[in-house]
């Protein structure tokens, strides 16, 4: 995000080799999607995990219809996250997180299972967990990338970087997919007719 928003030219490098040279958005758009076309399940090794009180195991894009992985959706039907995991230990505080970024790397938000949930000051005992929950539905058409981790307070104490890959359609959408700014929502807008210059009466239209 920093480096589209400080530079208009980006040079993509490998190995010494140049891949790509070009306009910052689609450079960094194509480094981020290489060898991708949408991950819908990523099921995580338990290499480097050993001494963690909380093992991944599975996270999991799904249709929230169908229930079936999916990498693909329209404008105004979100895709389900699913991250199944295992409590090894005993453990308070500790939190599964997603992190939401655009195709530029721009970080979109970050979202934790004990927000909205009892689990917040509750302890995780010893067993098998699944966190879900649904993406908002503010998101603009585009390519998105789903980071997973585990957070202990308010400290990321493993974090795996771009896990999941998926794609927004503009099916749905009423507006231009370019219109700026990261997200697209739609708002409540109320608009009203102060005066009705043909009777003088006040009227009030609502759109949505």
């Amino acid at each position: 995000g920093a480096i589209s928003r400080l530079c208009d030219r980006v040079l993509w490098m490998q190995q010494g080799r140049l891949i790509q040279d070009g306009n910052s958005d689609e450079v960094i758009s194509a480094y981020l999607n290489a060898g991708t076309s949408g991950h819908a399940t990523c099921q995580f090794d338990d290499v480097g995990q050993e001494n963690s009180d909380v093992v991944l195991k599975i996270a999991k894009l799904l249709d929230t219809k169908t229930k079936e992985p999916a990498t693909l959706t329209d404008f105004i039907n979100p895709l389900g996250v699913e991250v199944e995991y295992n409590v090894l230990r005993m453990c308070r505080n500790t939190a599964v997180l997603i992190r939401l970024s655009d195709a530029q790397g721009n970080i979109i938000f970050t979202s934790r299972d004990t927000d909205t949930t009892e689990w917040r000051d509750r302890p995780r005992e010893v067993g098998s967990y699944v966190s879900s929950c649904a993406l908002p539905t503010y998101l603009k058409p585009g390519r998105y990338h789903l980071s997973i981790g585990i957070s202990q307070g308010a400290k990321t104490v493993k974090m795996h970087e771009n896990v999941l890959v998926f794609d927004i359609t503009s099916i749905g959408c009423k507006a231009s997919p370019k219109r700026r700014g990261i997200i697209m929502p739609f708002l409540d807008w109320q608009v009203k007719i102060k005066s009705d210059s043909s009777s003088g009466k006040q009227q009030m239209v609502q759109t949505r």
